[in-house]
């Protein structure tokens, strides 16, 4: 049974074939159907992909900000934790808190590069004005600023 319509199907299709041969006018509004029908399923695929393209790079863009709004917030993050951090580690010393802003922040290996060197700095300065006081020589000032903030932020090099 299944063959029956198959053959039928074949037999119209030599008809039409022949039909249209024979006929130019026919083929003419023939081919005209078929590429106005073409164009049509064209143009709803180009549309629907057209579409779907868009909104594929709607997302992609908003997921874009979305990392970069991430990134900014980590970064946000670290920087407040690596403050922290450094505001204990520096009371743990035994130096003051507000020295943090004298550190390096960038990220953990300068936080400790620069932690040392301030430490080493602040403890010099300290047993050198110990050692000038325990002599009777009145402290000296750098300049820059005074106390013992501006003679630690002299020996690092900072204004």
């Amino acid at each position: 049974m299944e063959q029956r319509p198959a053959l039928e199907e074949k037999q119209g299709n030599r008809e039409l074939d022949e039909l249209l041969r024979t006929n130019v006018e026919l083929q003419s509004q023939f081919d005209r159907k078929i590429s106005q029908a073409l164009s049509k399923a064209r143009a709803g695929w180009e549309k629907e992909h057209g579409e779907t393209s868009a909104r594929i790079r709607e997302a992609e863009e908003k997921a874009q900000e979305q990392e970069r709004l991430l990134s900014q917030r980590e970064a946000e993050l670290s920087l407040r934790e690596r403050k922290a951090l450094a505001r204990i580690t520096l009371q743990e010393k035994g130096l003051p808190g507000d020295l943090e802003s004298c550190l390096d922040l960038t990220d953990e290996e300068s936080l400790n590069l620069s932690m040392a060197s301030l430490e080493t700095a602040f403890k010099g300065q300290v047993r050198k004005a110990v050692e000038d006081q325990l002599r009777g020589l009145p402290p000296k000032s750098s300049g820059h600023s005074s106390g013992h903030m501006g003679q630690i932020r002299a020996a690092l090099g900072l204004k």
